[in-house]
Formats: C-alpha cells, sequence, structure tokens
C-alpha cells in the first residue's frame, strides 16, 4: 500500500500484538522502508519490541513473550518519541525520523514484503497526525474507535469474516487496506477482554470480533 503519511514530527502509531515466536525479525506496521527512513513498530530476533527510525535510530524496548497480547505505541511529540507498552514509557530518543518515503505495511517489511514476516496475531492498527499523550493512549487503547477521532489518519479494526485483505479500516491519504503478506498472520480483538479470554485465534477472515463491533457505539535497520 501507499505511504500514509510524511510526518517527521507529531505522529504516532499503535497496535495490539501477540507473538508466536520472538526469535526472529519480523515487522509489524511500518511507513516508509525500514532500512532507510519512515518509523514504525518492530520484534526484532532478541525478543525486544522496539521502535524505528529506518537508518536513524531505535526507540525504547520491552520484551515480548510468545502467546501474550501487548499494546504498543511509538509516538513523537515535539521533537521526542517515547515507545509505549502497554501504556507505559518505555524509552526516550532525540533522534530525528528521516522523512518517509515508500510504502506503509502491516506484518511484513515494507520494501521488501516477503521479508520479515510476522508470525502471530493482530489487531486495532492506528495511524495519528497528532502526538498523543500517555493518557490517551491508556484510555483508549481498550476501546474500539468510532473512526471520526480527530488527528486520527489510518485505522485498520481487522474485523474482517472472509477474504485476506484487512479492508475494514482505511487511511486518509490513500484510502488503502491493509493486506499483509503472511497468511499466518490473525486477528483476536484484545479491546475490552481479560488476558484469560484470549485464546485461540483464528485467522480474521474466518472469524468475526463481535466484541469489538459492540463497542463501537461508545466510543537504524534491524
Amino acid at each position: 500500500n501507499a505511504i500514509v503519511a510524511t510526518l517527521t514530527n507529531n505522529f504516532g502509531i499503535e497496535l495490539w500484538v501477540r507473538p508466536d515466536t520472538n526469535n526472529v525479525t519480523q515487522c509489524l506496521a511500518y511507513n516508509g522502508n525500514s532500512g532507510a527512513n519512515g518509523w514504525g513498530l518492530y520484534l526484532l530476533n532478541n525478543g525486544q519490541y522496539v521502535g524505528l527510525f529506518g537508518g536513524s535510530a531505535f526507540v525504547g524496548s520491552a520484551t515480548a513473550t510468545n502467546g501474550v497480547w501487548a499494546h504498543l505505541a511509538l509516538v513523537r511529540s515535539n521533537g521526542v518519541a517515547t515507545l509505549y507498552v502497554n501504556g507505559v514509557p518505555s524509552g526516550t530518543v532525540a533522534n530525528n525520523p528521516n522523512l518517509p518515503a515508500g510504502r506503509f505495511a502491516v506484518a511484513a517489511q515494507p520494501q521488501g514484503l516477503t521479508n520479515e514476516l510476522f508470525a502471530g496475531s493482530m489487531d486495532e492498527v492506528r495511524l495519528w497526525n497528532v502526538a498523543r499523550t500517555a493518557g490517551q493512549i491508556r484510555e483508549n487503547m481498550h476501546l474500539s474507535l468510532a473512526g471520526n477521532e480527530s488527528g486520527l489518519l489510518g485505522y485498520w479494526r481487522f474485523d474482517e469474516t472472509t477474504g485476506s485483505t484487512a479492508g475494514s479500516g482505511w487511511s486518509r491519504s490513500s484510502g488503502a487496506s491493509a493486506t499483509p503478506s503472511p497468511s499466518n498472520v490473525s486477528a483476536r480483538s484484545p479491546a475490552g477482554l481479560p488476558s484469560s479470554a484470549l485464546t485461540s485465534p483464528r485467522p480474521w477472515w474466518r472469524r468475526a470480533s463481535s466484541a469489538a463491533r459492540s463497542r463501537r457505539s461508545t466510543s537504524t535497520s534491524p
């Protein structure tokens, strides 16, 4: 898909993730070219979640546990980038990201869609053209969005019951749906559910996220 934004300051990207394996480098979601520019979220082969500014810097780190959901958010606000894990800051840097160029990708390296494939479950991918605060991240990470929130640039819910394209979301810049390359990515919405309820995820094209729908009436290169 086309790149979503060329922002280098005051932006954010967030998602829920549950890996099946944490000993290989995997792209979670990335806007740009992860080896040279842009920004996004990665799981490295040392078992650490990180924010990444391609060709520039890693942002924060936190241990990824197989089979356990985590909420990740990378935010750059007024020149400082922070990685939030389950709503808690896990590291900051003042490095500048290089101007994003290339494409936006979920669950695969954007510049090589057969590389750095993610294996596991993912949900609620959101891109922002504003810097969300820690409070906003914590307050909304367990909720599905209405889709008209101020600053929301792209949103993919992964609620499909058929097909292999996550088209329930959108991008204001391109109208693009997200088509992850690996077929071994599934979605089981963690929003509003205790971790004990998150079992046996099935591919998003075979399972509807009824829980998520019921809530919408409320509101450097690795």
